[in-house]
């Protein structure tokens, strides 16, 4: 199963990210992939190159509802770790 989500993962990374955005959300219309936790961390991460942060984060904390110790894991905890960051001498995101 790894090596097809391998295989997926190489060809999103070919596509611009929104078409992959379309694309993972389309397989995830269907009903065997609702469940899938690495299609929500792709669509996770592919918002995140986006700028869409908080879309992003509700993608990576289903990936981790369904699957508490796949990738979604580490990708929420960094993700919360940049929007939590705050320096009060620098500019700040």
């Amino acid at each position: 199963m790894h090596e097809k989500i391998d295989d997926i993962n190489i060809q999103l990374d070919k596509l611009p990210p929104e078409d992959a955005i379309n694309q993972i959300r389309s397989l995830l219309k269907q009903q065997q992939n609702r469940e899938n936790a690495d299609l929500w961390f792709f669509l996770g991460k592919f918002l995140w190159k986006l700028g869409k942060n908080g879309e992003a984060i509700s993608a990576f904390t289903t990936s981790v509802d369904i699957d508490p110790n796949g990738p979604g894991k580490i990708a929420l905890e960094m993700a919360n770790q940049i929007t939590e960051y705050y320096n009060p001498d620098l500019m700040n995101p």
